[in-house]
């Protein structure tokens, strides 16, 4: 194999590998056709002699942008939007998480409208909740990222909050955003922090 040869192929592992990366969140045999596809139209390409492999590239477009489009062909295929395959389970505890949340919510709104609560259950109640939202909301490559980035704030959230709800005796604003129940902290947050923590290391199949 001449420099030249090996340049090529080297440029071709390099584009298919970010290629693959970015179509991580998509099933398996999906993202296998994808990199097949991809791989002939550069090995066909190649053979005909029209231009040289950074062109072809280049004609492709960035490993990001064939990633979109072809997530895009199998929402229009499958009816649906394409996110990662280990939200198969991934996604169903994080709907979970998001329900407990939601329940903290609601249950919240009702003991906030009793006149002997002190403790503002509604207030600290709000963050966790956009918290297990977001990454529902995120679709296609992403998800992983921002569903550890929320995690991680979640975590932050509860731990800031534990500490000032055990030390201090008053409340008053702002610091009555993080002030949680022991009781709630327990029964409702720490299950929720747990499911929205295991899709992290949920591995793709």
């Amino acid at each position: 194999m001449n420099l030249k040869t090996s340049s090529r192929a080297t440029q071709d592992r390099r584009y298919l590998a970010q290629l693959a990366k970015e179509l991580a969140s998509v099933p398996k045999k999906y993202r296998t056709e994808v990199l097949d596809g991809i791989r002939t139209h550069i090995s066909d390409a190649l053979e005909r002699g029209d231009v040289g492999v950074a062109a072809i590239l280049d004609q492709l477009g960035t490993p990001s942008v064939v990633a979109a489009q072809a997530m895009h062909g199998l929402d229009e295929e499958s009816g649906r939007f394409a996110h990662p395959t280990s939200s198969t389970r991934g996604r169903k505890l994080q709907v979970w998480s998001f329900a407990v949340a939601l329940l903290v919510v609601l249950l919240g709104g009702f003991f906030s409208a009793q006149p002997s609560l002190t403790v503002p259950i509604l207030l600290s109640a709000l963050p966790p909740l956009a918290l297990t939202l977001v990454p529902l909301l995120t679709r296609g490559p992403r998800w992983l990222l921002v569903s550890a980035i929320c995690a991680t704030a979640l975590t932050a959230f509860l731990v800031t909050a534990g500490v000032l709800s055990i030390a201090m005796n008053s409340f008053a604003f702002p610091l009555t955003l993080f002030l949680i129940p022991t009781q709630t902290m327990a029964v409702f947050y720490l299950p929720m922090l747990v499911l929205a923590i295991i899709p992290l290391f949920l591995r793709r199949p």
